[in-house]
């Protein structure tokens, strides 16, 4: 099984680069390249997620009436606590709020992960919402631990790729030494270094070529909103880039632009500073 097919059970390729790329850029480290280490991380975080749910579950009694698993935080802590494997995880709790959402925050779909995970476990697991917000709030601090600690290893060695081995290294660092090694077999066993393969790359330039075709969805709905006038959709206009619309003049770059075209008569390119439009 490919690692694409394997990550699709968690989450997408393309959402999870785009949410490690915004993060590398808050920390000032917008420029360092990814390679494979988004996968890497989030098999590493969803192996956490069922090592923890998995060991919780040793002690739970199976409802006689419903014949489900009952997960509660009380369990969590008990297991996190009395489980030395688990024991890294201890600092995070003191700074955990109940009134904050941590779910979105994560590298991968949580909802989408939990499924997956229930339907391995026979569908007899039922996790309280309170449970499940703690669980994510101590992957998340993980998550990010992970990455600083990655950056730090990339910014040491003076390279500017985040790979596997780089977060393998970041995980016998911060994890515990069964867990690590439980992790890098499983990393080894999905996902293969592309050494001149150029895999990356293409996966790479599809993901900004579905991101980019949904902002062109988006700004033709929004220009259709705004005339009233559906846009044609024959015709591309590049986002942010010199860009030639029927006109003979050029649109400034780093500038939006919007298209309306008119049945019978030429595109009409408007910047969307100050709405001036230049009739073709």
């Amino acid at each position: 099984m490919s690692t694409a097919t394997t990550i699709n059970n968690y989450c997408t390729l393309s959402q999870v680069k785009r949410k490690l790329k915004a993060y590398l850029c808050d920390i000032s480290h917008e420029y360092l390249k990814i390679n494979n280490y988004g996968q890497s991380i989030v098999f590493t975080l969803v192996d956490m997620f069922n090592e923890i749910i998995t060991d919780s579950l040793k002690y739970v009694s199976k409802n006689d009436i419903t014949g489900l698993y009952k997960l509660n935080t009380v369990i969590v802590k008990l297991v996190i606590n009395e489980m030395p494997k688990y024991h890294f995880l201890l600092k995070y709790l003191p700074k955990f709020n109940t009134s904050i959402n941590y779910q979105d925050l994560l590298l991968f779909n949580y909802k989408k992960t939990l499924q997956f995970i229930e339907s391995k476990l026979g569908n007899k697991l039922m996790i309280e919402y309170s449970t499940l917000n703690l669980i994510s709030y101590l992957l998340l601090s993980l998550q990010y631990d992970l990455i600083n600690l990655s950056v730090l290893f990339v910014d040491y060695s003076k390279k500017k790729t985040l790979s596997k081995n780089t977060l393998i290294n970041s995980v016998y660092s911060l994890l515990d030494e069964e867990l690590s090694s439980k992790i890098k077999l499983k990393l080894d066993c999905a996902i293969q270094e592309k050494e001149c393969t150029g895999e990356e790359e293409e996966e790479e330039e599809g993901d900004e070529e579905t991101d980019a075709e949904e902002e062109t969805e988006a700004d033709e709905a929004e220009a259709e909103a705004e005339t009233g006038k559906k846009a044609e959709t024959g015709k591309k206009v590049e986002i942010g880039k010199k860009v030639e619309a029927e006109t003979g003049k050029k649109v400034e770059t780093g500038k939006k632009v919007e298209v309306e075209v008119e049945t019978g008569k030429k595109a009409k390119v408007m910047k969307s500073k100050g709405r001036e439009k230049q009739k073709s």
